[in-house]
């Protein structure tokens, strides 16, 4: 990205949407440079060359890093593994509760690439099977997983997106 370009087109008074299929940023970024180039007075003076330019931009733009997703139960983490080592039936209660949250992570990704009618089976957040029936995919697991895992396996089918009342 050359911010030397971005900040010439500033200065002769381009709109964001033009600076964005020009030089191919987001328009966020071109208002939050606007934004940087406004409060540092580039907008007007003398252009200081490329490097400066990359100097000051380091020195006083902070970096944004993208939104991190962060856990509902990261805060009950010993809590939850206590629980689940003292019963059997609390850890395969757990294990296909964290099945279906991974389910409906996974069945959105595989619909937005066209996949639907498929079956999958997945094993502490590891899809470890998959197949066009759901018998298919629960002999595979059979051949595949221990014994004392099969509990904590989590099968489901990718179907199409359930209508919402209201929509046609």
């Amino acid at each position: 990205m050359d911010i030397h370009e971005v900040v010439r087109l500033l200065r002769d008074g381009a709109s964001d949407r033009e600076i964005t299929s020009l030089v191919g940023l987001n328009r966020r970024t071109v208002a939050r440079y606007r934004r940087w180039a406004t409060e540092e007075a580039l907008l007007g003076g003398p252009l200081p060359d490329v490097g400066e330019l990359e100097a000051r931009l380091q020195a006083t733009l902070p970096v944004m890093l993208p939104p991190q997703q962060t856990s509902t139960v990261a805060a009950y983490r010993d809590e939850i593994v206590a629980l689940r080592q003292q019963s059997r039936a609390l850890e395969t209660l757990y294990q296909q509760e964290m099945g279906k949250v991974h389910a409906r992570t996974y069945s959105q990704r595989l619909r937005d690439i066209g996949l639907r009618g498929v079956w999958f089976a997945i094993l502490e957040g590891v899809t470890i099977a998959s197949g066009r029936t759901r018998q298919e995919v629960e002999q595979a697991v059979q051949r595949i997983v221990p014994q004392n895992k099969l509990p904590f396996v989590y099968t489901f089918e990718v179907k199409e997106p359930a209508k919402r009342r209201g929509t046609k």
